[in-house]
């Protein structure tokens, strides 16, 4: 039976957000519901220290907390209990961030029923009955494939298997729990306020001149924090940055983060050597997620990796273009989920079909990497000029 351990017009919510950027903008959605069924609760959202800055203006929360993961459990628990929350929602898996909620000593706790932190919730919510969890290949199966060339077995993803529909779900039976009757939206589509001001403040700080017709502005990130799986070739971006300079004159803005530094120099040095008038403006390192999705906002596109900064261009409201490699887009691709007949996905998404073991999943690839091969730079570089109205 439903409990209603508040008053929907009043009451203090704490919501432990996830801990990785991309899925923190995957919940986006999720947040906009809870904040719009309650828009008199006082709602603290938990963020990890690193993401903090990525909630500035934005309206899903009144109050943002951050922790450091390295903290110990005790600690972490007092500093949760600051915010004398009444309820508590979990978005994370993991038992650490139910048990802390645990002693905490918040009275209503709500979380998905995972492995090992029932105990430690008031309510363990079961996962919808279509839940597709990302099946990773052995490398035994891999080597199989690729040896073979035998038609993979396809994994099978439910209408509803992106991540988005995932907190949405938790978010909803989180709501009624709590007495609610909640309106899904209609678009699920994640989305970042972007604040004009600052966003002029930011550029005339870098010294960034607005995307033109004669000169368009382009974004790219070559990193991804997971493992290398997921990361078109180096050489791949610089042939395709250097190519559109010099025969379409755009300038790129280079984001990642400070352990991508010495690869964007790098990159950097391929791209000159190609063509040396190659214009990029080198951000890597030197913006906060905030900067970033202000900056992100002002490109014509976005060409990366499945990673987490490509989430925050496509909430910036910025076409994105995505080879995937190792992971697949009916499950993280940016914007909208690919099965919203409503909201079509309008970023532009490179699924391999040819390469019989991808997607894998793994972090790092057991044998050549031949999936990332079916994205050769001219298929990119066609992708970009026709997205920028380019013969």
């Amino acid at each position: 039976m439903p409990m209603n351990p508040l008053n929907p017009n009043s009451g203090r919510i704490l919501i432990r957000s996830v801990n990785w950027l991309g899925d923190a903008i995957m919940t986006l959605p999720a947040l906009a519901l809870i904040r719009q069924t309650l828009p008199s609760s006082h709602i603290s959202l938990l963020v990890p220290q690193k993401l903090t800055d990525l909630w500035l203006d934005q309206p899903y929360a009144d109050t943002i907390l951050s922790f450091e993961p390295k903290e110990g459990l005790f600690t972490s628990a007092r500093f949760i209990g600051l915010a004398k929350a009444h309820t508590a929602l979990v978005l994370p898996n993991s038992p650490r961030s139910a048990l802390e909620l645990w002693l905490a000593h918040i009275p209503y706790r709500f979380g998905y029923h995972a492995k090992w932190r029932c105990a430690f919730l008031s309510e363990a919510i079961p996962y919808p009955q279509d839940h597709t969890p990302m099946g990773k290949r052995s490398i035994r199966q891999i080597r199989e494939l690729a040896e073979n060339q035998k038609e993979p077995q396809k994994f099978s993803y439910s209408a509803q298997a992106h991540h988005i529909y995932h907190y949405v779900h938790l978010a909803k039976h989180f709501l009624e729990y709590l007495g609610t009757k909640p309106q899904l939206p209609i678009d699920l589509t994640p989305l970042l306020k972007i604040s004009t001001r600052k966003q002029n403040e930011v550029k005339e700080f870098f010294g960034i001149q607005s995307s033109s017709a004669d000169s368009p502005l382009l974004g790219v990130n070559v990193g991804a924090e997971y493992g290398p799986a997921k990361r078109w070739p180096l050489e791949n971006f610089a042939i395709t940055m250097a190519t559109l300079a010099k025969e379409e004159n755009v300038r790129w803005m280079l984001f990642g983060g400070p352990s991508d530094r010495a690869q964007a120099q790098e990159l950097r040095e391929r791209c000159c050597t190609i063509y040396p008038e190659t214009f990029i403006y080198q951000l890597t390192g030197r913006t906060t997620l905030n900067e970033l999705a202000l900056l992100a906002n002002l490109c014509e596109l976005f060409l990366t990796n499945d990673t987490g900064p490509m989430h925050v261009a496509a909430a910036a409201q910025t076409t994105v273009l995505t080879p995937f490699l190792s992971t697949s887009p009916e499950l993280t691709c940016p914007g909208s989920p690919l099965n919203d007949k409503l909201h079509a996905n309008r970023h532009i998404l490179l699924k391999t079909s040819r390469t019989p073991c991808s997607p894998c999943f793994l972090k790092e690839c057991p044998i050549d990497f031949r999936c990332a091969r079916e994205f050769p730079p001219e298929l990119v570089i066609s992708a970009i000029r026709k997205h920028l109205g380019r013969p």
